[in-house]
């Protein structure tokens, strides 16, 4: 991912609907977040994230990168307990701002 530009963290699960209409606003806003990196990750195994890469066709978007972390280290560490899971951080990769649940995507835009 590029360095010093914002940069979304989103964990979702592949069975969550909150997670599925996140990506379908975000995809639908995409022009908004042309100057951020968002990183898709999911703690199911690599096949179950390819459907849902290419469902969303994920891949015309270069700025969003996904990835299955399937050993669950990363809900681990930000002690999620609800998807979805957002963090943002600014362009000196600090953490500014983390929700988790639904949140909306206003509240994410101007943390970006």
């Amino acid at each position: 991912m590029p360095k010093g530009r914002p940069t979304m963290v989103f964990l979702f699960s592949v069975e969550c609907d909150h997670c599925a209409h996140m990506t379908e606003d975000i995809l639908r806003n995409i022009d908004k977040f042309k100057k951020s990196n968002i990183l898709m990750v999911t703690p199911f195994k690599l096949e179950r994230m390819k459907a849902w890469y290419d469902q969303y066709k994920i891949g015309n978007y270069p700025n969003i990168i996904m990835a299955a972390e399937p050993t669950r280290q990363i809900v681990y560490y930000y002690d999620l307990h609800n998807f979805p899971g957002v963090y943002l951080y600014n362009r000196k990769g600090q953490l500014e701002a983390d929700y988790e649940g639904t949140v909306k995507l206003d509240t994410v835009l101007k943390h970006l």
